[in-house]
């Protein structure tokens, strides 16, 4: 059973996990952090994560960083699902996914 939580979302929603269990499966994405100098990879990843979206899946994708970073995210890359705010890394924590700055990258 995944452990639960509430996190804020860019769509500006509270995302409760265990109120989404049952409905589609759910795919959540850690990473480190919307605002690193981009990255080669980081347009295949978010092709990768499109395809999970794509496949009738709740997708999610969490960082330590803000919604307002996160809105910035999805406008420049459009991506179609949210992404959730762990500022406190308590998520991350949950789910094995801390460190120190950011967030380890990982898929659940």
């Amino acid at each position: 059973m995944a452990p639960d939580f509430t996190a804020p979302s860019s769509a500006g929603s509270q995302v409760h996990l265990q109120a989404m269990v049952g409905k589609a499966p759910i795919v959540l994405y850690f990473y480190p952090k919307t605002t690193l100098p981009a990255a080669p990879r980081r347009p295949a990843v978010c092709a990768m994560i499109l395809r999970f979206s794509q496949a009738q899946r709740h997708v999610f994708g969490i960082s330590y960083d803000s919604v307002e970073s996160h809105k910035k995210f999805i406008e420049k890359y459009h991506l179609p699902f949210a992404l959730l705010s762990d500022s406190d890394h308590a998520i991350a924590k949950l789910y094995g996914a801390n460190s120190m700055l950011f967030a380890k990258r990982m898929t659940s």
